[in-house]
């Protein structure tokens, strides 16, 4: 469950890098992805 939550925020992400406005927000929820993907891959 929490690899499709991760996967999620990261493919929300990298959509919200499409427009300058939301870039930022885009790059800070694409990171925090990615990084909670790693931290469930590291803890399981």
């Amino acid at each position: 469950m929490a690899y499709i939550f991760s996967a999620m925020l990261f493919i929300f992400g990298l959509k919200m890098l499409g427009s300058p406005k939301t870039a930022r927000k885009g790059n800070l929820l694409s990171s925090v992805g990615m990084l909670s993907a790693v931290l469930v891959t590291l803890l399981d």
